[in-house]
């Protein structure tokens, strides 16, 4: 049985390589991303930041387990979204996730 939702979402690990002196530091965190119709995630255009931004600004919807320097929690607001997005080790892992988890689901069918 498949279930038909209206406004279906996900939340996956998301992996960002961040550069550090002499290389990268692996970080994570989770965000929860809306599913949106394969015509509008193949209309992104990969090497044009303004499409990648507008794309994430749609689809993701939250984010957790972030933390500031002294490692105190940070609440998820769409300013922060929107901060994050323009990082590009943190927009590399927000649309690898995206892809591997329709990946995956490409798999399995």
């Amino acid at each position: 049985m498949f279930k038909v939702v209206s406004d279906r979402t996900f939340t996956h690990d998301v992996e960002v390589l961040t550069p550090v002196d002499g290389g990268h530091e692996k970080q994570t965190f989770k965000a929860t991303f809306a599913l949106v119709p394969l015509e509008e995630v193949k209309a992104v255009n990969i090497n044009a930041i303004d499409d990648v931004t507008m794309f994430l600004t749609k689809v993701v919807r939250h984010m957790d387990d972030l933390v500031d320097e002294k490692k105190q929690p940070l609440p998820y607001s769409a300013a922060l979204r929107d901060q994050l997005i323009q990082q590009a080790d943190v927009r590399t892992g927000l649309m690898r996730a995206y892809g591997k988890a329709l990946t995956k689901a490409a798999e399995g069918n």
